[in-house]
């Protein structure tokens, strides 16, 4: 599916009409009981009774007084409403929100270890950039805006003395190389993730503009060091701040490292391409017939053809 950020028309538009059904058909009993009202045989009680019939007509007043006022309220609630999704629909999530596939390969369910697992990704990868109309693609551990969540360490920067009742806890994401080009992140500074940052290389981290504010008071990080889980990183990149969770965050402080140096098996698939969901989905079936698509995108793997 894509990435988060965008109305589905069709659900606003069946909203709508179920709300313009309900109305009418709320609106529809009221007016039938009315084709049976006496109007003769009440116009003559209500002038029988005049105080009565004052007392009637200031409570009917009131009840219209209140349906206009509470109609009113919701009319302005209904408008704010809409400028609300508009805003977000047109607000910028620090990533691209279009034109980005994601997807994700059951290899836990399937019983892969670390190794097997590797081997699969490597060569699902070369692949998957093989077919017409991919750009690019690249696995990572978590998803922005998604239903899950990101995980989070304490840290430790050289130079940065926390306060005495501080301890610095960052979120991060583990990726594979080309993630910020495949996300349409902008990497402002230094690099971002190669094939060559794998386990056999120094570890190594790219971290976003708002961590860089706040532990390093906007001193260039690259080349500097930092501490994840008791292991120390180099800096290599900056990357644009950008929505992590919601859209409604304000920026904090995030951080990235190479999938490959802190590996574990099950990483969503992302893929940039020009091409419709789903014309790519059906591409993807084409390529890998070998593997059995089940809901909702998530694919039972097999090893991938040679």
């Amino acid at each position: 599916m894509y990435l988060p950020n965008q109305i589905d028309w069709r659900v606003l538009a069946l909203s709508a009409g179920v709300c313009l059904v309900a109305t009418l058909l709320l609106g529809l009993v009221p007016a039938m009981q009315t084709l049976k009202i006496d109007l003769a045989g009440a116009l003559k009680a209500e002038s029988a009774g005049v105080v009565g019939g004052r007392g009637t007509a200031w409570f009917r007043s009131g009840l219209v007084l209140v349906q206009v006022s509470l109609s009113f309220v919701l009319l302005v609630g209904t408008g704010l409403l809409l400028q609300s999704l508009q805003k977000i629909r047109t607000a910028s999530p620090g990533f691209s929100s279009r034109s980005v596939l994601h997807t994700a390969v059951a290899l836990v369910s399937a019983g892969y270890d670390a190794q097997r697992a590797q081997n699969f990704e490597d060569g699902l990868i070369t692949r998957v950039k093989a077919l017409p109309g991919v750009e690019s693609a690249v696995f990572a551990r978590s998803t922005p805006m998604s239903y899950g969540s990101f995980p989070s360490s304490p840290i430790a920067v050289d130079g940065y003395q926390p306060a005495p009742d501080e301890q610095p806890t960052v979120e991060y994401n583990e990726v594979g190389p080309d993630y910020f080009l495949t996300m349409g992140i902008p990497v402002v500074s230094g690099r971002e993730f190669t094939r060559a940052d794998d386990e056999k290389a120094a570890l190594v981290a790219v971290v976003n503009e708002t961590m860089v504010a706040r532990y390093w008071r906007g001193k260039n990080p690259i080349g500097e060091r930092l501490q994840v889980k008791g292991r120390w990183l180099r800096v290599v990149g900056v990357a644009r701040d950008s929505k992590y969770e919601s859209v409604r965050e304000l920026p904090k402080p995030f951080f990235y490292v190479p999938l490959r140096q802190n590996f574990s098996v099950g990483a969503a698939l992302n893929i940039r391409t020009a091409l419709p969901p789903g014309a790519m989905a059906a591409a993807l079936t084409r390529r890998y017939d070998q593997w059995a698509p089940i809901a909702r995108g998530i694919v039972v793997p097999r090893e991938p053809p040679g």
